[in-house]
């Protein structure tokens, strides 16, 4: 169990590592420093957020012995797993989004952080899935932009670092370049933000 959680802990820090190294904002690059310890941790805790529903009813069970309440009480365990499954898949989501966004940085200037709060995330996922459900579907849009805005709004950029002044450099340096590949060609064009 411990290694197939390294293992998807360890493709999972490789995969954000290797979409944020290979993403670029116009000119600008974005670039992430990230540790697996860290993501280990994330998904530890996780991973026991949602096992725990399954360790009390199997203690409850082992205890009440084979009757009518152990009934009811598997049927109230796995409701409570299905649950923790959901606040689970919330923290993970929204912890390793927090410390992806805290370790990334745009040219090495301008820093990310998110706000997302693993309740809220959890509220919108389970109030998405009762819509989707009672709708049969046709919720779907509407549950994406809601879940877009969730997000969104719990993005925050680093501007103290001159963010404008980083845009305006930036599209100085596109029209720049857009200059010199007409010249190249013998083109007259602009090609610029």
């Amino acid at each position: 169990m411990a290694l197939y959680l390294s293992v998807i802990v360890f493709i999972q820090k490789k995969s954000k590592e290797y979409m944020l190294g290979n993403s670029f904002y116009g000119q600008g690059a974005f670039s992430t420093n990230l540790e697996t310890k860290k993501f280990l941790a994330i998904y530890g805790k996780g991973l026991g957020l949602a096992l725990m529903p399954l360790v009390v009813m199997g203690l409850a069970l082992f205890i009440l012995g084979e009757n009518m309440v152990a009934e009811i009480l598997f049927i109230v365990g796995y409701v409570g797993f299905i649950i923790a499954s959901l606040l689970a898949g919330a923290y993970i989501v929204s912890r390793t989004r927090a410390y992806v966004y805290e370790n990334t940085l745009l040219d090495n200037n301008i820093s990310f952080q998110s706000t997302l709060g693993a309740r809220a995330l959890a509220w919108v996922m389970f109030t998405n899935f009762l819509m989707i459900l009672v709708s049969i579907g046709f919720a779907m849009p509407w549950a994406k932009v809601r879940m877009a805005r969730l997000m969104l709004e719990n993005t925050l950029v680093d501007t103290s670092s001159g963010f404008n002044e980083y845009l305006s450099q930036e599209q100085e340096r596109g029209g720049a370049i857009g200059e010199q590949i007409g010249e190249a060609f013998d083109v007259d064009m602009d090609v610029g933000f």
